[in-house]
């Protein structure tokens, strides 16, 4: 999404189930990390760019 030229905001998401080989419990695990990105040139497709960004990740095993 680019709300003005030279900056872009981004939100990635995961989701991710997991097994374990030596045992029978399995998890799952979520992720969200939104970012800023502050870029250098306008209307192209490559461009240098700086970002900003926070990562949250949250992982549950078993019952616990």
């Amino acid at each position: 999404m680019n709300p003005i030229d030279h900056l872009s905001i981004d939100l990635h998401a995961a989701y991710s189930p997991m097994t374990f080989s030596n045992s029978t419990e399995t998890g799952t695990e979520y992720a969200f990390a939104p970012a800023i990105h502050g870029e250098l040139f306008s209307g192209q497709h490559s461009t240098p760019y700086a970002a900003v960004g926070l990562q949250y990740v949250h992982a549950s095993i078993g019952n616990a």
